[in-house]
């Protein structure tokens, strides 16, 4: 069975304005990097508020990869879409950044409920180590029709 390792996050902040784009940055620090590897386990890096769309996210990690011949990749989604917003990434293998490369989080359509942006790591760390894990998340009110 999979574990969700929650972060502490705020509400995330909503908007009445479809032009009004908001960005919500919330960080985890983790002890070591195989706290997500054993079994596909993901951290909630963010929410997504009901009614809102996403238009664009940011993941700043740390180097949570030691090794000299490193391993880790990581992506970002939501809960039935695990790789919506960064298909895969291996900005943990040196530390980085990673920005959204999928179109489907573009289009990902508004839900009527509040969504978790989860970051899952795919690959594990060849030597892991602790570190941090950032996600700026920018989205906006669903355009009225």
């Amino acid at each position: 069975m999979n574990t969700v390792i929650e972060s502490t996050l705020q509400p995330a902040p909503t908007s009445t304005s479809a032009a009004q784009v908001l960005a919500v940055r919330h960080e985890r620090q983790m002890a070591t990097a195989t706290e997500l590897t054993a079994n596909g386990d993901t951290v909630v890096v963010g929410k997504l508020p009901k009614g809102h769309v996403v238009v664009d996210l940011v993941v700043d990690i740390d180097d949570l990869d030691s090794n000299g011949a490193p391993a880790a990749v990581f992506k970002v989604g939501v809960s039935g879409d695990d790789d919506a917003f960064i298909k895969a990434s291996t900005a943990a293998q040196a530390g980085g950044v990673a920005r959204l490369d999928n179109p489907d989080g573009i289009r990902l359509a508004a839900s009527d409920s509040d969504r978790d942006i989860i970051f899952t790591m795919t690959t594990a760390p060849a030597t892991d180590q602790s570190g941090k894990i950032g996600c700026t998340l920018f989205y906006k009110a669903k355009p009225k029709p």
